[in-house]
């Protein structure tokens, strides 16, 4: 046999070859015995706050109406001006604004993409604040832009001490809220003047 002719018989071989593998791949995945690729868990990158850093002391029973709320998820403190944040630093700010939670779903809170170079979240033992750092743009740097939070068991409300880290004073901040089990929802701290009666409130996405 001519070598041309030989080549094309190895190629026309290695071909079938690959076809049959493939074809018993395809089969066995039907069959569930072939691993497909999971998808990413994206929650895996963010910070869990759990019960070991929670307010010990009596919650309000008032929260809801003294906070901006969504869901079971409350940001204390009525009204809430972040204009009048703490300076942190030559270049950044910080403002108190403890999480309440009601329930024992976790509850995951982000901010909204548009806010994300500008606002941060220091809850937990990880992210600095002005108690722990002077620093305040690299805290406002490595503050997590979302923060699981997990209650106490047992507990109608969990509340944490915390904040947020701040580029600037600007009055007006979107967040997201997650229950477990269901979907995102808007939450926003808006200007003093926007609000009903001058205050803060959550909206709808």
């Amino acid at each position: 046999m001519a070598p041309s002719g030989l080549y094309l018989l190895v190629l026309c071989v290695m071909a079938m070859s690959a076809c049959d593998d493939q074809t018993e791949v395809d089969s066995e995945r039907r069959r569930g015995e072939v691993p497909t690729k999971a998808a990413p868990d994206r929650s895996a990158s963010i910070p869990t706050v759990g019960c070991s850093t929670a307010i010990t002391s009596r919650v309000d029973p008032r929260w809801r109406s003294r906070s901006v709320v969504r869901g079971p998820l409350g940001l204390y403190g009525h009204p809430l001006d972040l204009r009048e944040a703490s300076r942190w630093g030559p270049s950044a700010f910080w403002t108190k604004i403890p999480v309440l939670v009601a329930g024992q779903r976790p509850v995951t809170l982000r901010v909204a993409a548009r806010d994300r170079d500008r606002v941060g979240l220091t809850y937990g033992p990880g992210p600095s604040s002005p108690a722990s750092s002077r620093n305040g743009a690299r805290g406002l740097a490595a503050a997590p832009r979302a923060v699981r939070f997990v209650s106490c068991r047992g507990q109608a409300v969990t509340a944490w001490p915390g904040g947020l880290a701040l580029a600037d004073r600007q009055p007006r901040v979107k967040f997201e809220v997650h229950v477990e089990g269901q979907g995102w929802r808007t939450l926003t701290i808006q200007d003093q003047a926007d609000g009903p009666e001058g205050g803060s409130t959550a909206t709808h996405s």
